[in-house]
């Protein structure tokens, strides 16, 4: 049992070592998510881990790391990136040509009870696209998020989307306590309507906004959806919140995304900052989201100018589970360590030309060699002065002239 092994043999509850075929696959997916965002038009930001702990989302207060420096500062880990994101652009961006495309592959850190696939220290992959505040750029985060989990592999993707601007005007509408507000997110969030309508019949609102936020909960669905949600209301901001998610909805619809895409009206909880569209990815075989994102209108003004925004990350861990690419896990050669410099410069020259090359160090006989060489799925090379003996996986050998390794290697 762990719990009987030293602490310094242990790992702290919710981090994990990842090490050979699981090490892979996350680089693997880092480094794809991060090809694929330069292919977007996104820049890189690296944010520190560490930063001061005042101004903190109040969503993530509960589960930041937090400790002392010498100076007596409160410093938290950090514990999602959209915020030192905001920060960067408030203070250091600003000045520069707008929209910001700016996009990340990074660590964070949160004290939450340790699930499946979740961790408390995991890798956030993320774009923020800031300084536009138009349908094309909402459409355009989500398309990318679309394109971001399908290039991963992930199948049965579907995406939630929401509209956080609909139900902030409904608030409009509400002359509510906030405690009592909180109570109706819970309520809608949970799809707990028998909560739900006993927290309604403790206010003062009339019958029809009863039904209309009984309702949010079962708006889900296709475009009709936006249709129900208009029978419902009245309210002008309400309706122009609509208009802008059947805008955002005919923009996806032109990215070819109208087979995953569904409505959420009863999205309503969420990071505190979100001010217009919202979304949330899923895929078969996980109940949680694998991302989510959404517009923020009104961070970025906390740190300097008054600049929109809209983006999303997403959970490598929790992709890891569900993905399963072909990765090479082992070396495509083991050559025999004989010291001739050709030979070193033929090794050389696969290695930059992205062949797996080990060099032996352990002075192995020619049929040691070419066993070690099966057992890790590899072929061998056995040095013949000025030939390499070649034995393939299958096991079949032939000789090769060092000049013209180069040229055959090619071919296996």
């Amino acid at each position: 049992m762990t719990d009987s092994l030293p602490l310094n043999n242990q790992v702290p509850i919710g981090f994990t070592d990842l090490f050979m075929q699981q090490a892979s696959h996350q680089l693997w997916l880092i480094q794809s998510l991060r090809d694929l965002f330069a292919h977007w038009g996104y820049d890189p930001v690296i944010p520190p881990t560490v930063a001061y702990a005042e101004g903190l989302s109040a969503d993530l207060v509960p589960y930041v790391y937090r400790f002392f420096d010498r100076e007596g500062n409160t410093l938290a880990l950090r514990a999602d990136l959209t915020l030192p994101v905001a920060r960067i652009v408030g203070t250091r961006l600003y000045s520069q040509p707008l929209p910001l495309r700016l996009c990340y592959v990074e660590r964070v850190f949160r004290h939450v009870a340790p699930q499946a696939g979740q961790r408390r220290e995991f890798t956030q992959a993320g774009i923020e696209l800031i300084g536009v505040n138009t349908p094309q750029a909402d459409a355009e985060v989500i398309a990318l998020a679309a394109d971001a989990l399908q290039t991963i592999g992930v199948q049965g993707l579907s995406l939630a989307v929401g509209q956080m601007a609909f139900f902030g005007a409904l608030l409009g509408e509400m002359e509510l306590a906030d405690a009592q507000i909180d109570r109706i997110k819970t309520a809608i969030d949970r799809r707990n309507d028998l909560h739900l309508r006993e927290i309604l019949q403790e206010t003062d609102l009339p019958p029809s906004m009863h039904t209309l936020l009984r309702a949010l909960p079962t708006l889900t669905g296709g475009r009709e959806v936006v249709s129900r949600a208009r029978a419902l209301t009245p309210v002008r901001a309400a309706q122009e919140a609509l208009d802008r998610l059947e805008e955002v909805l005919d923009l996806l619809d032109a990215y070819g995304l109208s087979d995953v895409v569904l409505v959420d009206l009863g999205e309503v909880r969420g990071m505190d900052y979100y001010t217009g569209i919202v979304f949330q990815g899923y895929a078969s075989g996980l109940g949680s989201a694998i991302c989510s994102g959404g517009r923020y209108d009104t961070l970025i003004q906390q740190f300097g100018p008054d600049l929109p925004a809209v983006g999303f990350g997403m959970d490598i861990g929790l992709v890891r589970l569900i993905t399963d690419p072909h990765i090479p896990g082992g070396p495509d050669v083991i050559v025999q360590n004989c010291g001739h410099p050709s030979c070193c410069a033929i090794v050389s020259e696969m290695r930059r030309q992205g062949w797996r090359v080990i060099v032996d160090t352990l002075e192995r006989t020619d049929q040691e060699l070419i066993a070690y060489a099966a057992a890790r799925g590899a072929r061998a090379a056995v040095c013949r002065a000025d030939r390499w003996l070649v034995t393939a996986i299958d096991g079949s050998t032939h000789t090769v002239s060092i000049d013209r390794i180069l040229e055959e290697y090619k071919t296996w």
